[in-house]
């Protein structure tokens, strides 16, 4: 390396040594390149950016069972298994939580779909939350932190009771509902 650092400095370098060294400089960083990108992970995305979105409202797509329900399904059989009284209410009051909520237009997506299920004489309203990846621990936090444990809890005793009997089977949510903490819900 002295005698390149030599010929570098002296006018007297040759043609020959002059081609030798760039041809040294080119490789090495060449071998520093490809190292680089040995130590990087880079995940070429195609396809994948629209198809992993269509999987929540089409999970056939993703060669899961056509049986399977997509999102917007799912939530109407959720909130159909409620009493009829609170449905309207539940379909007004859809929060889009988590990373997921981040995925653009899946909102107006989710919204579209609801409604062409949903009947036409029900409010839709569904929100994204501001900080959608830790809405629901926030949400969890300040409900338990603000509301008494027995006044939306039920005992298992209650809950096995429920399992049994039509009347007992939305306890927990008729005493949270009855809670004075109500507003936080």
């Amino acid at each position: 390396d002295d005698d390149d650092d030599a010929a570098v400095d002296s006018d007297e370098e040759t043609d020959d040594q002059r081609r030798q060294r760039l041809l040294q400089q080119r490789a090495q960083e060449e071998r520093r390149r490809r190292e680089l990108e040995a130590q990087q992970q880079t995940l070429m995305v195609s396809v994948e950016r629209f198809t992993i979105p269509e999987t929540l409202f089409r999970p056939s797509d993703a060669g899961l069972s056509p049986e399977m329900a997509g999102l917007a399904e799912t939530i109407v059989v959720s909130v159909q298994a409620c009493p009829r009284i609170y449905q309207s209410a539940l379909y007004d009051n859809i929060r889009l939580i988590g990373g997921l909520a981040a995925i653009p237009n899946i909102r107006e997506r989710l919204e579209r779909e609801l409604r062409s299920l949903i009947p036409c004489h029900y409010p839709l309203r569904v929100e994204t939350a501001k900080n959608a990846q830790t809405a629901a621990w926030e949400a969890a936090h300040d409900f338990l932190a603000k509301t008494p444990h027995p006044e939306w809890s039920v005992s298992r005793d209650e809950y096995e009771a429920s399992l049994k009997s039509k009347d007992m089977k939305f306890k927990a949510f008729q005493k949270l509902l009855d809670s004075p903490h109500k507003k936080l819900i």
